[in-house]
């Protein structure tokens, strides 16, 4: 199992989703956005039974099971 870090740049990318998601007014949990912005930075989908949540992150593909 590869295990991914919450990195500089990934951080970077949450900040950019949360206020994205704040201005619209659909924000989504805090562990959520660093989730997503691991996924986005690492350019990889996503598997999550949460498609309500996740589906608000620009750019973030998620993995159809």
């Amino acid at each position: 199992m590869i295990v991914l870090d919450l990195d500089k740049p990934s951080s970077e990318i949450a900040g950019k989703i949360y206020r994205d998601l704040k201005q619209k007014g659909i924000m989504i949990g805090t562990e959520d956005i660093l989730i997503a912005s691991v996924a986005l930075k690492n350019k990889i989908k996503l598997a999550t039974n949460n498609k309500t949540h996740f589906n608000r992150v620009k750019g973030l593909l998620l993995l159809e099971f």
